[in-house]
């Protein structure tokens, strides 16, 4: 019907219609719309939150452009991902943050383990730094001070701050 009966393709019979949805629905306000249908649709694609928005930066007025909306939806999916990849940076750092209280668990567990409680002072994350506990540690065996020391220097390694 709409290619064969209306002046104008399917693409934008849809777009007529979307526009004609939102202005009868009171999404959009009639007499603050620009006279192009093109524009207008771009206005209708948007989320409430991204329409209240959009107002508040004045881009729902008679002589807004089709580049200016379409830059106001480019920002708005730039800050989406920025803050996507903000979380990952985050989910990054804590799983290394975990990967690195594992190791701290499993070298205290040993140490624990092979020198017996009464013997050796346990190495906990947030306790005293590795060396502070090597110099405390009277009868450490050799081994030990090498973990401590190979410990120290994977902690001190480097450290990527999240964006």
């Amino acid at each position: 019907m709409v290619e064969n009966e209306l002046p104008f393709g399917y693409q934008v019979a849809y777009q007529l219609r979307m526009v004609a949805e939102a202005v009868d629905s009171g999404r959009l306000p009639g007499p603050k719309l620009p006279p192009s249908y093109a524009t207008v649709y771009q206005l209708a694609t948007l989320t409430s939150e991204q329409l209240r928005l959009a107002d508040q930066r004045n881009l729902i007025r008679p002589d807004v452009t089709r580049p200016e909306i379409v830059r106001f939806k480019r920002d708005l999916r730039n800050k989406a991902i920025d803050h996507v990849s903000r979380r990952e940076a985050l989910e990054a750092e804590r799983d290394r943050l975990r990967e690195r209280l594992a190791v701290l668990e499993a070298v205290s567990q040993a140490e624990h383990e092979l020198a017996g409680a009464a013997e050796m002072p346990v190495l906990l994350a947030g306790s005293a730094g590795p060396r502070a506990l090597a110099g405390k540690v009277k009868r450490a065996a050799p081994w030990f001070l090498f973990i401590v020391l190979a410990v120290e220097i994977w902690l001190i390694g480097p450290v990527k701050a999240p964006l």
